[in-house]
């Protein structure tokens, strides 16, 4: 953080310090989040109790976190059905760079089309990136227990908020004018193979005067969960071919070894030890490769390790003046161990030969390797990443009368982002000045099946290394706004809001200088440094709350928004109305046109990753480097959104509500599809019986034949046309003596979903997909909650069914996906005063109850982990106290 920022911030907190000081301090009282005099609703820029957003926003309680057993704000987000695909589970295989990180994924129109918001204002976007090059703000660094409700609106909302509505917002609220201090605790663990949770609330605040402090920290800890603590991922989903230890052979002259006469030469033919190392030996059109099970080497879960700390102070005046100062800092580690410290097959340095000279080569000629060099049995690796953000918003404001209101505010925010990979080091790997394996480095089965030809400790030790990359994102983002009432229309009040706001993001990343320049690591290529695109965009917007009649509310706004190099401007607007149709039912519509402008990375950076690819010549899934080049040129996505629907609430406590919602998304931008590139290469014979792939983008093995990398860019695909319904059921029962019943049904259903994958291509049908083979990601059709809680006196029971479609996987011929229902059970019991002043309460529950495994899919892991939670059965006890 800059020293003006910081100056700024202590500056406002001294001046609300010191009227604080003039007065006397308020008596501790066991009442929580009184009521602000002036009220921000999510949706809306208009700040007064009079006027609420027509457009639909889900709201998700304190309460309903409490008897969820939620642990993460990413449990929270799990809860809403309309968000979909987002990456709350790590994937070993598709998640590079993103260890350690959640996001918001409303719609499943990806995971920067969500604006994240705290207490109505912006965050930083994560420094990292997904594998489609999407940058997102991480959930994961915003403390839990500092949540008071979590508001979603669930349609484009960019002429409120601007660039990155175009899926919805979702809106954090932290606690306000809180007096005391509470205690959170929670510890969760899986019923088998053991994965735990320990994570720790702390929630406090206290008022003096017309000021108040608040101040909030949670502590995350979570242990790792293994592929081999799993049986379903032991389904032959595991198997590698052409990327493991022990690997595969081609010679570049005939054997003199006669055990191995008529052995052919260029063509690949697995290590002859393959069997006795426990691999199966698999012929393809490729050549004959050692396929291995792999199931030890990944994590289902990582291990994590966060802290986050939040604080603030307001002032409210009787005068009129209100200022805050709040601060976020949160420090998130994850780690993920146990794969081999070798990447698997050859990368940046060619063909991996094997010497005749080398001390374990058994063929008497030179061999090219393909594999892995080590076995996990040798050496480990442990990825690791470090997430640091620094959050702080300023503002302040004047109430001149009822009818004027003016709002100044500041928010400055930075993610830094640590991410350490392994690697090979060729100078050490190999025979100086070659591609020569060193003659004492054994890279065959032998290594592991004959421990007087096992590979010295001190040697693996010198060829190995770590490959730390850092990466770093800012936002600032400067408004000066009005609202208020411009005039009375018949007795009721005509609502405005005016504003101006400037936004400069910034992303940048640095890379070791091992991978700087060429032949310095074995596998990973070559990569720039990224030197800090920025990119700026001002915003002129307005709005009115105009009240027709006593029934009948239209909310209009208009948004101008421009931005810095070459990108261009937008104008959005957006017209909602309700009607009274009844004193218990309304009727709302709304449409709109939302945007989101490219990211610095997708415009002006290089991104790398490893993946896997499946060779279209051979059938073959391998590991494969992806570089993605940045795009001058991108247009921002923009997209039209309607919404039309019926809301009913009865004061006996009957509720419902049903809203179609409609989605034409265009320019989305994201990476051109690497699967693509390799399905659509051409199979060229380059020996007898030996076909490789030769397309744009792909670089080929020029010994071996494999896929080394393929480069695409980032482009404005095509578009996203979805529809669909939310569905809202809920009623309380008075029980009488026995009590109270609540129950909610909730559920969105998706009922197109049709993609068009580049600019002008027609409309595929995309509805209940995995999407692998599209820049989209999975569309169940059908998702919802079923909650039923029952409360007595001290006693509450909560019982939450929830329920996934099942979906098709367009990777594996359209095979079936089953759904998925799960059952969660939490008993509550408030202890009364036991410790303290606070009630203290305990909870004790069960996350899927029925240990249901996550649906089979024929792919890595044996899941798909976009959409399941591969723990199974979760068991917790928890409590909470205060002062």
């Amino acid at each position: 953080m800059t020293k003006s920022i910081w100056l700024s911030s202590i500056g406002l907190g001294a001046f609300m310090m010191s009227n604080a000081a003039l007065a006397q301090t308020q008596e501790n009282s066991a009442e929580t989040d009184a009521a602000d005099t002036t009220i921000v609703v999510t949706g809306t820029s208009i700040r007064d109790d009079r006027f609420q957003a027509v457009t639909p926003v889900d709201v998700f309680t304190e309460e309903q976190i409490e008897q969820a057993g939620f642990a993460t704000v990413t449990d929270l987000v799990r809860e809403i059905p309309s968000n979909i695909g987002s990456e709350a589970n790590r994937s070993a295989f598709t998640q590079n760079n993103t260890l350690g990180t959640a996001q918001v994924n409303l719609r499943g129109l990806g995971l920067g089309a969500t604006l994240v918001l705290l207490n109505g204002r912006r965050n930083v976007l994560s420094a990292t990136f997904a594998n489609d090059g999407s940058q997102f703000v991480d959930i994961n660094q915003l403390p839990l227990g500092l949540i008071q409700r979590t508001e979603v609106v669930k349609t484009g909302a960019s002429a409120i908020y601007g660039s990155d509505a175009v899926a919805g917002v979702v809106n954090f609220i932290t606690h306000r004018n809180f007096e005391g201090l509470e205690i959170d605790a929670q510890f969760q663990t899986t019923t088998e193979a053991s994965q735990e949770d320990i994570v720790v609330n702390l929630l406090g605040g206290f008022g003096a005067g017309d000021t108040h402090f608040t101040f909030a920290a949670t502590y995350f800890d979570r242990s790792d969960l293994r592929f081999t603590d799993r049986d379903f991922t032991d389904q032959g989903t595991e198997n590698e071919i052409a990327t493991t230890k022990p690997g595969a052979f081609l010679l570049l002259a005939p054997p003199g070894n006669p055990a191995f006469a008529g052995t052919p030469v260029g063509v690949p033919f697995a290590d002859p030890g393959c069997t006795s190392a426990g691999g199966n030996p698999v012929a393809t059109p490729g050549g004959q490769f050692c396929q291995v099970s792999a199931r030890d080497q990944f994590a289902l879960v990582p291990n994590e390790e966060r802290i986050s700390v939040y604080g603030d102070i307001r002032h409210e005046s009787p005068s009129g003046f209100e200022g805050f100062v709040e601060l976020l800092y949160s420090d998130s580690e994850a780690s993920v161990s146990g794969r081999p410290a070798a990447l698997p097959g050859a990368g940046a340095s060619g063909a991996i030969i094997v010497s005749p000279a080398n001390a374990f080569n058994p063929f008497g000629a030179p061999a090219v390797f393909i594999g892995r060099p080590l076995d996990l049995s040798e050496a480990t690796a442990t990825d690791r990443s470090e997430s640091e953000t620094f959050r702080v918003a300023v503002g302040a404001g004047y109430e001149f009368d009822s009818r004027i209101r003016i709002d100044a505010s500041y928010v400055r925010a930075e993610n830094d982002f640590e991410l350490v990979a392994n690697d090979l080091l060729a100078s050490e790997f190999f025979i100086p000045g070659t591609n020569t394996v060193r003659n004492d480095f054994n890279v065959f089965a032998t290594a592991l099946t004959n421990p007087a030809q096992a590979n010295d400790a001190a040697i693996i030790d010198a060829v190995t290394t770590e490959v730390p990359f850092s990466f770093e994102s800012s936002v600032d983002v400067v408004e000066l706004s009005s609202t208020g009432v411009l005039a009375e229309l018949g007795s009721e009040p005509l609502g405005y809001a005016v504003g101006v706001q400037y936004r400069r993001n910034q992303a940048s990343f640095d890379v070791p200088d091992l991978i700087e320049s060429p032949g310095q690591l074995v596998f990973l290529f070559p990569q720039a440094d990224f030197e800090g695109e920025a990119i700026e965009a001002t915003a002129i917007y307005g709005e009115l709350a105009i009240p027709i009649g006593e029934r009948i509310d239209v909310q209009a706004a208009l948004r101008y928004e421009s931005y810095s190099d070459g990108i261009g401007d937008t104008l959005d607007p957006k017209v909602a109305v309700t009607a009274d149709v009844t004193d218990d039912l309304v009727a709302r519509a709304s449409y709109g046109t939302s945007f989101r402008a490219p990211t610095p990375l997708q415009t002006g950076g290089q991104t790398s990753q490893v993946g896997p690819i499946v060779n279209p010549c051979t059938g073959q899934r391998l590991a494969t480097s992806f570089l993605t080049r940045g795009n001058g040129d991108l247009e921002p996505e923009s997209a039209s959104t309607f919404s039309a629907g019926l809301a009913y609430r009865q004061p006996r406590g009957f509720r419902a509500s049903v809203d179609y919602w409609n989605y034409d998304y265009e320019d989305v931008i994201t990476r051109q599809s690497v699967e693509a590139v390799a399905a659509n290469a051409q199979c060229v014979e380059v020996a007898p019986g030996v076909f490789v792939p030769v397309a744009e983008g792909i670089t080929l093995n020029p010994v071996t034949g494999q896929i080394a990398e393929i480069a695409v860019d980032f482009v404005n695909a095509g578009g996203i046309e979805t529809d669909g319904l939310d569905v809202a059921v809920g009623y309380d029962f008075d029980l009488g003596g026995a009590g109270g019943l609540s129950a909610d049904l909730a559920f969105t259903w998706i009922t197109s979903f049709d993609v068009s994958e580049t600019p002008g291509a027609p409309l595929v049908d995309r509805l209940g997909s995995r999407n692998v083979t599209s820049f989209t990601r999975p569309t169940p059709e059908l998702r919802g909650n079923f909650r039923l809680s029952w409360e007595l006196d001290d006693h509450r029971l909560t019982a939450i069914v929830r329920h996934t479609d099942s979906y098709r996987d367009d990777l594996n011929a359209d095979a079936r996906i089953d759904s998925q229902t799960t059952l969660d059970l939490q008993y509550a019991f408030n202890l009364g005063s036991l410790f303290s002043q606070r009630d203290t309460e305990l909870r004790i529950g069960a996350i899927n109850v029925t240990n249901e495994d996550p649906p089979f899919v024929n792919d890595r892991g044996g899941y798909d982990p976009l959409v399941a939670d591969p723990r199974g059965r979760l068991v917790y006890v928890a409590f909470s106290t205060g002062f």
